[in-house]
């Protein structure tokens, strides 16, 4: 009897989780023919890369399966990016539903960066397009650390109907890099 009720309060309380999931947010679906794929323009990140699109002012994001960038490959799976900072790459990765306009979300991502480059904090981003950064939900408290995955994990609420999240390096120029 008693287990009835608690897979039924359980059943109750999970119907009304609301759950968005990022596509392809590990870079697993590419046609990078499977080797580190540098400097990409825009487009060429667009076409090879499903549910994310490059739209920085430079274009130059990079997809990495090595360990050659900061002493390991990614920390999930396979794939990792590396952007640079300034505005230069700027990516918006496409959500399974939009975000629910006053509805609680968090999320977590890691970062890193290496030896050769600075770096300075990431910024997470929510919009209605693919094109522009739209409405800051995260400023990192820090720069990514050398040579170490970081997980960060934070809660916003979102203010509108919001079908991508977007990542940028707000500070540092085309010189400044992070994974």
């Amino acid at each position: 009897m008693n287990y009835l009720k608690l897979t039924f309060l359980f059943l109750i309380s999970t119907r009304f989780l609301v759950c968005q999931s990022i596509l392809n947010g590990s870079f697993e679906t590419n046609t990078s023919n499977n080797t580190d794929q540098i400097n990409l323009s825009n487009v060429a990140l667009n076409a090879m890369l499903p549910n994310v699109n490059s739209f920085g002012s430079y274009g130059d994001v990079d997809i990495i399966k090595s360990n050659t960038y900061g002493t390991s490959g990614a920390q999930d799976k396979d794939w990792y990016l590396g952007i640079t900072g300034g505005g230069t790459e700027i990516i918006a990765l496409t959500l399974s539903d939009k975000l629910i306009a006053g509805k609680s979300y968090s999320l977590s991502f890691y970062d890193r960066k290496t030896n050769s480059y600075p770096a300075t904090a990431l910024q997470i981003g929510i919009s209605e397009t693919n094109e522009t950064f739209g409405t800051v939900v995260y400023n990192s408290p820090e720069e990514p650390l050398t040579n170490v995955w970081t997980l960060r994990t934070f809660t916003f609420i979102a203010l509108s109907a919001s079908k991508y999240i977007t990542v940028q390096m707000p500070l540092g120029s085309i010189n400044t890099w992070a994974n």
